[in-house]
């Protein structure tokens, strides 16, 4: 028996319960057994398990996993076969798995690190395991196996449902999934493919497929970033030679640096700048603020490990193919140029909903949040109601800022996507 608790048992539904059924039943519990309404020891402990089930069946991402860790828990595991030598594993799994790990710097190149040469080995032969395996708990180990990053482990597995079953549409959609991680766009556009020619009604391969041929083959050298191809860059050919981005990086960092210091010694006067006195904010320190984050929007982009901006920010279609009302930076810019601190709780309270935070994003506000002290401290010794430039001072870094990442990418991913 397992020691995982029952949750779909908790809520009393059936595994195949819809997202409205979970909801509907777990209001209808939580008002039964509230502690203000139910004050039995019972009642107690049903609420805490209730918001435990609720917890992880509401969220479709945790539902997933706890769906895929129940069906293995429950399907019984035949014998292994006995375990082979060390040596004859390796290059067994050197014949079977891609090619090395293909990384990424900071202008966007891809290069692959080179693996030790290993002869080829024979195609691996259906072993007692896999025949007496069922397929549905191999494709379920498969995806357990990827949602915990065990990408190796989730590449056996799907080939090993590919022993049984070379139709199985489930384990190509994830070894394009595979293929998409490890940054080869030509074997998951392949993968995907197989995925959707044996199981027309996947849409989410479908979706990962239009996706992929949106983004264009790879060029004949090598591999590329696997990400959609913006459009702002769908006209451009060639890429940006490295000593162009050399230069736009220093002088984006000169920028950085000069502005908070020319504001110190030219703050310029709130009282005869006509609207910008309503703020007391200078017309001289809102075009640094909007150079400066500009610049370090740009270097950001650059050296911060960033995602591409419209992967991350600027989504328009969901994985699953169906269109966003509004891209994420849109919102936050917008809500950034009314209170910039308001535009951060914002983005906190939704991605804090999904349990999905973007690590590029919170980068942009942290890089905003910094350049928002740098600026009060320079602008402060002039005695100019420096407590504006603290407040308010964000409203336009922040989007300055996204759009110093907007135009940085446009620059280092020029040609490479």
């Amino acid at each position: 028996m397992s020691s995982q608790p029952n949750h779909y048992e908790a809520l009393g539904l059936p595994p195949t319960a819809t997202p409205e059924q979970i909801k509907r039943k777990y209001r209808e519990l939580a008002r039964r057994y509230h502690p203000d309404v139910n004050a039995s020891a019972e009642a107690a402990n049903r609420i805490i398990s209730i918001n435990q089930a609720y917890r992880v069946l509401g969220d479709p991402d945790r539902r997933a996993t706890y769906d895929a860790e129940r069906l293995v828990a429950q399907t019984p595991r035949a014998p292994r076969p006995q375990a082979r030598p060390a040596a004859q594993q390796r290059q067994s799994a050197a014949a079977r798995e891609p090619d090395g790990t293909v990384h990424f710097d900071g202008f966007g190149r891809a290069y692959t690190r080179p693996k030790a040469p290993a002869r080829k080995a024979p195609p691996p032969r259906a072993t007692a395991d896999t025949q007496t395996k069922p397929l549905a708990r191999i494709l379920s180990e498969a995806k357990l196996a990827f949602i915990n990053r065990d990408y190796t482990g989730c590449y056996k597995l799907c080939q090993e449902a590919l022993q049984i079953n070379p139709r199985e549409a489930a384990a190509h959609e994830i070894l394009g999934d595979i293929y998409l991680h490890r940054g080869d766009s030509e074997r998951a556009s392949t993968a995907f493919s197989y995925a959707v020619q044996f199981n027309p009604r996947n849409q989410s391969a479908q979706a990962k497929l239009n996706r992929l041929m949106r983004a264009g083959p790879a060029p004949a050298h090598g591999p590329t970033v696997t990400f959609t191809r913006p459009a702002y860059l769908g006209a451009a050919r060639g890429r940006t030679p490295d000593f162009v981005l050399a230069f736009i990086s220093m002088l984006a960092g000169g920028i950085a640096i000069a502005t908070p210091i020319l504001i110190a010694f030219f703050p310029g006067s709130p009282s005869a700048d006509g609207l910008a006195w309503m703020f007391g904010l200078s017309y001289n320190l809102l075009a640094a603020l909007v150079v400066g984050g500009m610049a370090s929007g740009v270097l950001l982009a650059f050296y911060g490990r960033m995602r591409p901006f419209t992967e991350e920010a600027w989504r328009t279609v969901r994985d699953d193919g169906s269109r966003v009302p509004a891209p994420l930076a849109a919102i936050l810019m917008l809500f950034s140029l009314v209170w910039f601190y308001g535009s951060f709780l914002l983005y906190i309270g939704m991605a804090a909903s999904r349990n999905r935070f973007s690590p590029s994003i919170l980068r942009a506000y942290a890089v905003s949040f910094a350049l928002v002290i740098v600026f009060s401290i320079a602008y402060h010794p002039t005695g100019i109601s420096a407590w504006a430039a603290t407040l308010i001072g964000g409203n336009v870094l922040f989007p300055a800022v996204m759009y110093g990442w907007f135009f940085g990418d446009a620059l280092r991913l020029r040609g490479r996507m």
